[in-house]
């Protein structure tokens, strides 16, 4: 048997390979501290421990509009996209400052441009996103993916935290998008012009579209997440039926 996480991606194999995998989401990662650890603690253990949650990096309060970007950043997720977003914005002197909660390919540890714009925090505990995003101040979460994805675990760890989305007209990211309500999906043009997506961004956080920005973070708030007991139920009945089909 094949098994998908989303119909995007069962799509794309049936096209190639003339047989449809069963679509059996990704479970969501628990977004709740390990049991016995506070925040107090929780906080100390990120302060400490370079290979978990940094220490938030400050960033100044000054009303200007956050777009947070997360996970691990290379090529392939729109490093270099998010970097030109960066530079546009600085031009035009735009209202908005970005703040990566992962890493890119070519920054992994904490950082900060010296006007303060782009701001890099290193990597995170999925548990810990959720104060992350409200201490960073994010009103939207960015996706500039050069290319399709799967499914996306940070998307359902960004619904979770509540934030609304906006995601390329490509793959899963998409699929959800569209299924849910909870985030904006790009034009294809804009998705393919870093000016014209730079547009989008500052209309939604800005603009005539922040009714529907607050409708989604409220949608957001209610997508239901796969448990992992759940995708694993699937998965089982699965292996379970297999022999009767088995010459």
């Amino acid at each position: 048997f094949l098994i998908a996480p989303s119909r995007w991606a069962a799509d794309t194999f049936a096209h190639y390979f003339e047989r449809r995998p069963q679509v059996i989401a990704h479970g969501a990662m628990p977004m709740s501290p390990p049991p016995g650890m506070d925040s107090a603690a929780e906080r100390t253990l990120s302060a400490g421990d370079p290979d978990g949650e940094s220490g938030v990096v400050a960033m100044p309060r000054d009303g200007a509009s956050v777009v947070a970007v997360l996970g691990a950043v290379g090529p392939d997720k729109g490093a270099r996209t998010l970097e030109r977003l960066v530079d546009i914005a600085r031009v035009r002197g735009a209202r908005l400052r970005f703040v990566l909660i992962g890493y890119l390919d070519r920054q992994h540890g904490p950082w900060q441009s010296d006007d303060r714009m782009f701001t890099v925090h290193g990597r995170y505990r999925p548990h810990a996103l959720p104060r992350l995003l409200r201490e960073y101040g994010a009103d939207l979460v960015l996706y500039p993916s050069a290319g399709p994805e799967t499914f996306s675990y940070t998307l359902s760890e960004a619904w979770a935290a509540g934030q609304p989305v906006l995601v390329p007209p490509i793959g899963a990211l998409a699929e959800r998008v569209r299924d849910s309500g909870a985030g904006f999906v790009l034009t294809e043009a804009e998705w393919r012009d870093d000016d014209a997506m730079l547009d989008r961004i500052e209309s939604l956080l800005s603009g005539g579209e922040i009714a529907a920005l607050r409708a989604a973070a409220a949608r957001a708030a209610q997508v239901p997440q796969q448990p992992v007991a759940a995708i694993a139920a699937a998965t089982l009945r699965l292996y379970d039926a297999a022999p009767a089909r088995t010459p």
